[in-house]
């Protein structure tokens, strides 16, 4: 494992904490005190996610450099990155909308 990619895990594994943190707690606040932080909402499982992605694959995290040293996501960056704000959103409507029949 290079250095970039050790870098990368372990930002990657802070990420997953302080996202399950925001989250729990963001869910325990709605339960319990029947409000909710809106951006708490959407950046813990959005952390979650990317942090997953990268300490399960850092070297696919590393951004591919070109001949003008612009930094191009790789495909799977991308991917992972969708998958996050989609979580995130998701996250959102189901604190919002009330879904969950403990929230109403």
């Amino acid at each position: 494992m290079s250095s970039k990619s050790k870098q990368i895990f372990l930002i990657g594994l802070f990420m997953t904490v302080i996202g399950t943190i925001l989250t729990i707690f963001n869910w325990y606040s709605a339960l319990y005190s029947g409000r909710f932080y809106f951006k708490a909402a959407f950046i813990g499982p959005f952390a979650i996610i990317l942090g997953i992605g990268a300490t399960l694959f850092p070297h696919q995290m590393i951004p591919i450099t070109t001949n003008n040293l612009d930094l191009k996501p790789t495909k799977f960056t991308q991917v992972v990155l969708v998958l996050a704000i989609i979580s995130g959103f998701v996250n959102v409507a189901l604190l919002i909308s009330g879904v969950v029949p403990f929230l109403k």
